[in-house]
């Protein structure tokens, strides 16, 4: 993630980041947005890279997960991003 705060592209953040300001390219700087986020994976796990098969189990993990994540940050609103179908 300290990578992403300092500057570095990296599609799916860069879509995010996108999404969440409504802001193209340029339009807002990573350093600025970040650092006003908590951003989590849902499935707990390393998969087999970034488009790697979820197991079944690291769905159950993030089931088990999201109710501490939520408790612990207690966000004002959650939008979730996904690639899988």
């Amino acid at each position: 993630m300290r990578e992403v705060i300092d500057g570095a592209r990296i599609r799916f953040f860069t879509a995010v980041e996108r999404a969440v300001t409504g802001r193209g390219r340029g339009g807002t700087r990573p350093a600025d947005f970040w650092p006003t986020v908590a951003f989590a994976n849902f499935c707990q796990g390393a998969a087999d890279g970034p488009a790697g098969e979820k197991t079944p189990e690291m769905w159950r993990r993030g089931t088990a997960a999201l109710p501490t994540v939520l408790e612990a940050l207690r966000p004002r609103r959650m939008l979730l991003f996904s690639t899988a179908s």
